[in-house]
């Protein structure tokens, strides 16, 4: 109701069996879903089967070994996690394309130049009262996001999230 378009239309249906004709989207979107059911490889494959040829799937999942690590309560919705090897595994087995990304909600500081430029990105992940952590990529990012095509993939770029609820820069607004 909140969404409706002439243009659009909503399909109701299982995930592994889409109600769908072959090769009849553009892009399929599926943000923290695969882990909630079982069968992952009938929904990628199903995915696969309603994409046109150089049609994109972006898709994210809890990395298991870190959302779910062994000091961490299980997430009594999820039917079964998957590790960073078995998701990559999963959509390589039906993508020839396939670029990955990790997500990590945070609160922190970003510093960048105010042109944009090619340089590497330095991270610093404090790891205690005393000890800062210097990494090159998100450390313990607790998603995986993924592109998957059968086309070359452009690399995305780095994105940076800023939600400004609790900053203390939110009165200079």
């Amino acid at each position: 109701a909140n969404f409706s378009r002439e243009t659009l239309r909503y399909l109701q249906g299982d995930a592994r069996v889409l109600p769908l004709p072959d090769a009849c989207v553009d892009a399929v979107v599926s943000f923290e879903t695969i882990e909630h059911f079982d069968g992952q490889e009938a929904f990628v494959s199903e995915v696969r089967r309603v994409l046109r040829p150089d049609g994109m799937f972006v898709v994210s999942t809890p990395d298991r070994d870190v959302y779910s690590a062994a000091h961490m309560a299980p997430n009594e919705y999820h039917v079964r996690e998957l590790s960073r090897s078995e998701f990559q595994r999963l959509l390589r087995s039906q993508f020839e394309f396939v670029t990955f990304m990790t997500q990590r909600p945070l609160i922190g500081s970003a510093l960048m130049p105010e042109t944009p430029v090619a340089a590497s990105t330095q991270v610093f992940d404090r790891r205690g009262d005393t000890h800062f952590e210097a990494c090159d990529t998100m450390p313990r990012a607790p998603y995986i996001v993924a592109i998957a095509s059968n086309r070359p993939i452009e690399p995305p770029p780095v994105s940076l999230f800023v939600e400004r609820g609790d900053l203390d820069t939110d009165r200079l607004a």
